[in-house]
């Protein structure tokens, strides 16, 4: 799900997902917004959809996470679907794919990075402790 101002249409890749979503993903816009000026007018209407639907709500930007947070919000982060991804074995190599996003212009702390590979790797301990 995504609000209508989720994407920029800064590149061909996002005006052709507008064009043509694929058919799980629908684009709404909150019934109600809420007046939330200190942040940009996406994370906005995110924020409003997902507490109008009582959805989870993937956003990365700090401010705009908290004020998600505040309100009561599930959220959840790029690192975190990665993460959770690799979990469930649809990444095999988690560690890989962090360092390919320390190649990117993609904005993270090493520490989120570290840490989200170490609870996958005690996830993953514990579910082989299980195994015969």
């Amino acid at each position: 799900m995504c609000s209508p101002g989720c994407f920029s249409a800064s590149s061909s890749r996002r005006r052709l997902l507008i064009a043509g979503p694929p058919a799980w993903l629908s684009v709404q816009a909150p019934v109600s917004p809420l007046a939330l000026s200190h942040l940009d007018p996406g994370e906005a209407a995110a924020i409003s959809l997902a507490a109008e639907l009582g959805a989870a709500l993937l956003i990365d930007e700090l401010d705009g996470r908290r004020e998600a947070q505040a309100r009561g919000l599930t959220v959840i982060g790029a690192v975190g679907i990665l993460e959770r991804a690799a979990d469930v074995g649809l990444i095999p190599d988690l560690a890989a794919v962090h360092t390919r996003i320390r190649g990117l212009r993609f904005h993270i702390a090493d520490a989120i990075l570290q840490a989200s590979l170490a609870r996958h790797l005690a996830r993953r301990a514990t579910q082989t402790k299980g195994t015969p």
